[in-house]
């Protein structure tokens, strides 16, 4: 069990698909703040979010605040650019936050969830930013 400065945060960027699964490993290891999902569609998040509030709450000592972005046509030519200006997006938006600044940011991507051009996105966007990555099975 990993003790944390309260100047600290954990956040677990994951893309989602049909099985949500793939979150409940990283939930239970990291404990993060935030969540952010990249899905297709809404309502693979809306189960991913179902999921963390009911069925995985054993693992999470508070709930995390989960923010989705939408990669519709995750199976296209441009799938990975348009991941990556959304992961992007997320990492702006939580290290802007008032309540992070001042803050050290452990940041740990998921490469498992959703299709293979959003997993290969997801490890080049890690890469980028020079944050770790994780990969993780249902449950």
């Amino acid at each position: 069990r990993r003790v944390m400065a309260v100047d600290e945060i954990d956040v677990v960027l994951q893309p989602v698909g049909r099985t949500p699964g793939v979150l409940e490993p990283p939930l239970a290891k990291y404990q993060p703040q935030f969540v952010v999902l990249f899905t297709s569609e809404q309502k693979y998040a809306d189960m991913a979010i179902e999921h963390i509030e009911h069925s995985w709450k054993k693992h999470v000592h508070r709930t995390p605040e989960v923010i989705v972005k939408i990669v519709e046509d995750p199976w296209t030519a441009d799938t990975v650019d348009r991941y990556m200006y959304a992961f992007d997006e997320a990492v702006k938006e939580l290290e802007n936050r008032e309540s992070n600044k001042n803050k050290n940011i452990n940041w740990h991507v998921g490469t498992a969830g959703g299709t293979n051009p959003m997993a290969i996105a997801s490890a080049l966007s890690a890469f980028t930013h020079r944050f770790s990555v994780f990969y993780s099975q249902d449950s």
